[in-house]
């Protein structure tokens, strides 16, 4: 049996992208929303490419 796990909702994606901007760390994120380091980084990462692909970089 897997794993259990819920999907970040759109309010914890959207502190996760305004703390992003104001530099805040990846493990601080996680603790706050009681989420793994590699679920926030997973979500910057996925973020930050979607921005560059929308700019047209």
């Amino acid at each position: 049996m897997g794993a259990l796990y819920t999907q970040l909702n759109i309010k914890e994606r959207v502190r996760i992208e305004r703390w992003r901007l104001a530099k805040f760390p990846v493990r601080e994120m996680a603790r706050v929303l009681g989420r793994s380091k590699a679920t926030i980084h997973r979500e910057t990462k996925r973020t930050w490419l979607q921005r560059r692909k929308h700019a047209g970089i």
